[in-house]
């Protein structure tokens, strides 16, 4: 009996120390504001920033975002968004498109993972994710970034939040999407060429506005 309510107090002592934890993180701020990231991404050019409605930015209770388009010479056209959260907390996460894209009527045809050269000296895997509305078809790249590491698996990224926040005393993130409309017989695999095309030139830059 003495062993059991002492193993429940250990078992409590580490439940309430990784909830002190949790709590008391340090909220880290991006290095320089969203909107100073560049219009010009290589060959890459912005032809529209978004603004999101009021709405929306309330299911996504992020903390600062951009949502553009750009344009390559040939005249495809990506949009890139990236969303960061200074404060995540332990069994929330940030709003996958596997959940937001059903939700406004995209539905999933496929779903994988692929490797991807961003320029960050080693392969990272993305999530690729093939979805349809209204007869038309779209390709969304994305992935989750934190503390200089690229995550694609979600239940990861859940336990890295709670890691940092323990050893960094950090629970800030953010979320990179890139998708494109595919045209009539366009090729899936050519389109995630020029998807990732736009991804390594945004991946250049995104760690002037994402702290690592």
């Amino acid at each position: 009996m003495i062993r059991r309510l002492t193993l429940l107090i250990i078992v409590l002592a580490v439940v309430f120390g990784c909830r002190v934890w949790l709590t008391g993180s340090t909220e880290v701020l991006p290095r320089q504001p969203m909107e100073t990231f560049p219009s010009q991404l290589g060959a890459w050019t912005m032809v529209e920033n978004r603004t999101l409605p009021p709405s929306l930015l309330e299911v996504l209770r992020l903390d600062s975002y951009i949502s553009r388009f750009y344009r390559d010479p040939s005249g495809e056209e990506v949009e890139l968004f990236v969303a960061y959260y200074r404060s995540q907390r332990a069994g929330e996460n940030m709003h996958s498109p596997q959940n937001c894209l059903p939700g406004s009527g995209w539905q999933p045809i496929m779903t994988d993972r692929i490797a991807a050269d961003l320029g960050t000296g080693r392969t990272e895997i993305v999530n690729r994710y093939l979805v349809e509305k209204d007869g038309k078809r779209a390709l969304v790249l994305y992935w989750y970034q934190a503390h200089g590491r690229l995550i694609a698996n979600e239940y990861l990224g859940k336990i890295y939040l709670v890691w940092d926040a323990i050893h960094l005393h950090r629970r800030d993130g953010a979320i990179i999407r890139l998708n494109v409309l595919l045209g009539p017989g366009a090729n899936q695999e050519s389109a995630t060429r020029t998807v990732l095309q736009l991804a390594r030139a945004a991946s250049q830059r995104l760690p002037d506005i994402l702290p690592n």
